[in-house]
């Protein structure tokens, strides 16, 4: 949990990761590189035998997973399946680049694939799609790979899954909000007399982008709820007011 919104476990979605254990099956069909793909890593790396190992290595892994992942995380055997399927020589190993060099790589690898890396469009076709799903599939898991559903449709690198899931938390706590104002303004127009006290524990917690920790006012709780658009400004800081008035 985080401050009482649900985290889910990365294994529980379709966020893909690497396996423990990869079999043979799977280093096959997914890691080993073709005759097309060979070629184009030579010409850009100047058949140099680390630097093409090292292009074809993050070229498979991003071609499975949709994002690059921590080179920590890439199995040894997917460098061993690919090592020995291209012509090198068997002892060389595997020469990340770094810094700028590296980005080459993760740029050239994103144009071969087609892929698009937008963080900030990412988060805002993730956060919408949460935003709509929300009301009717509430769970971690199911707004989650909603949201990798719609990236990947969108041609776009995936997200890591803990911005995915710091995502979700913001659209619960959303739309908890949306929720609660409108049953507190229909309790206002009824009569009811609600205090800010009385307010004091509804809201989980505050985090960045959205309020969580505020004192909430009922100065305009008897004044119509505009109609609502379905849309989180990204911008939002920590810095911004403490204080957020119900209307």
């Amino acid at each position: 949990m985080i401050g009482g919104v649900g985290v889910a476990p990365v294994e529980r979605t379709a966020h893909p990761r690497f396996k423990r254990i990869l079999s043979e099956r799977e280093l096959a069909q997914f890691f080993t590189p073709d005759e097309a793909e060979v070629a184009w890593a030579r010409r850009r790396t100047h058949a140099r035998p680390e630097r093409v190992l090292a292009l074809l290595v993050l070229l498979k892994c991003c071609a499975r997973l949709g994002y690059f992942p921590d080179l920590a995380d890439i199995p040894a055997s997917v460098d061993e399946r690919i090592r020995g399927t291209i012509t090198i020589p068997p002892d060389t190993t595997v020469a990340f680049p770094a810094d700028r060099s590296a980005e080459r790589h993760r740029s050239w690898s994103r144009e071969y694939l087609g892929l698009v890396h937008d963080p900030a469009r990412a988060r805002e076709i993730a956060m919408a799609a949460m935003e709509e799903a929300a009301p009717v599939r509430g769970s971690v898991v199911d707004l989650v790979n909603v949201a990798l559903e719609e990236l990947v449709r969108a041609g776009l690198e995936l997200s890591g899954f803990s911005t995915l899931d710091d995502l979700f938390a913001s659209s619960i706590v959303f739309s908890t909000t949306i929720d609660m104002t409108t049953v507190l303004s229909g309790m206002a127009a009824k009569g009811w007399t609600l205090q800010a006290s009385d307010l004091a524990v509804l809201s989980p917690y505050r985090r960045e982008n959205v309020p969580r920790f505020v004192d909430y006012t009922t100065d305009h709780l008897h004044t119509p709820l505009p109609a609502y658009t379905p849309t989180i400004h990204s911008g939002a800081t920590e810095g911004a007011s403490s204080r957020t008035s119900i209307s």
